[in-house]
């Protein structure tokens, strides 16, 4: 656990555990660093746990994304089962990816809120596999908002040409294939995330 003290321009970084206590003192401004006091804080004398507001951000992308995320899925697969095109396809797809990164908020909302403690990442294999999803799901995410804003900037000067799935498919699962083995590279070295 880290608990931050402030001292004008220095802050002290206290690290405590269960069997002993050490302190470390980490100046913000090396004008003058002998201001800095290694006391001990605990989140009893804080009045705010320190970690809550990384917890709130992280609960509330949690709150806020999954439900947006999952209606504006099932709109966009209705829209494809209506009337198939690229656009539906790939926002269904971007809607999917970013409906796993926000449910992947949760574990670390529910960590931050539990004062640092790991919780869900104790455990090697489901630890490895967070960072794995969440490292995946970012960078498959943003491939496919790029993707898109290229397909849309093509129609707009070329409004005639036909995009058909293909066009749409065969970048998404070429680069699925390349960050699968790409993040796969830890495990083959016996590490986890």
């Amino acid at each position: 656990h880290y608990f931050i003290q402030s001292n004008l321009s220095d802050a002290c970084i206290l690290m405590s555990s269960k069997s002993a206590v050490e302190s470390s003192c980490i100046p913000t401004s090396f004008n003058n660093s002998s201001n800095c006091t290694n006391q001990e804080a605990t989140l009893e004398t804080l009045p705010l746990p320190a970690l809550w507001p990384y917890g709130i951000v992280c609960l509330s992308c949690f709150c806020v994304g999954v439900p947006a995320n999952f209606l504006s899925l099932t709109y966009f697969i209705g829209k494809f089962k209506e009337r198939p095109s690229y656009v539906s396809l790939l926002y269904s797809f971007i809607d999917g990816v970013d409906l796993v990164i926000c449910a992947l908020f949760l574990p670390s909302a529910v960590s931050y809120f539990s004062q640092g403690e790991p919780l869900f990442f104790s455990d090697p294999v489901l630890c490895s596999a967070w960072g794995f999803l969440f490292q995946v799901a970012s960078r498959l995410t943003v491939f496919c908002i790029g993707l898109l804003s290229i397909l849309r900037t093509s129609t707009m000067f070329l409004p005639f040409l036909r995009i058909n799935f293909k066009i749409v498919t065969w970048p998404i699962a070429t680069y699925l294939a390349i960050l699968l083995g790409q993040q796969t590279i830890p495990w083959w070295y016996g590490k986890s995330y």
